[in-house]
């Protein structure tokens, strides 16, 4: 696979789009710092693991303090 930059940022800006999803489906609203902080990773590995864990994490908190380590 190309290693594009482009590339790179469009899958993680979907990344973030999915994973804010899930947040506000289970959660209501997200935190506007929450959501920015999950916008700053690039990392696709760091975005798949924030995503399975906001689809099984218990509330908002446990997320954050996830986000946050």
């Amino acid at each position: 696979m190309i290693e594009s930059p482009l590339i790179q940022e469009l899958i993680a800006e979907r990344m973030h789009a999915a994973i804010l999803d899930v947040l506000e489906v289970r959660f209501g609203p997200v935190p506007p710092d929450v959501a920015a902080t999950v916008q700053a990773i690039q990392e696709d590995e760091r975005l798949k693991e924030l995503h399975k864990f906001a689809v099984g994490c218990g509330d908002l908190g446990l997320f954050r303090a996830r986000l946050q380590s």
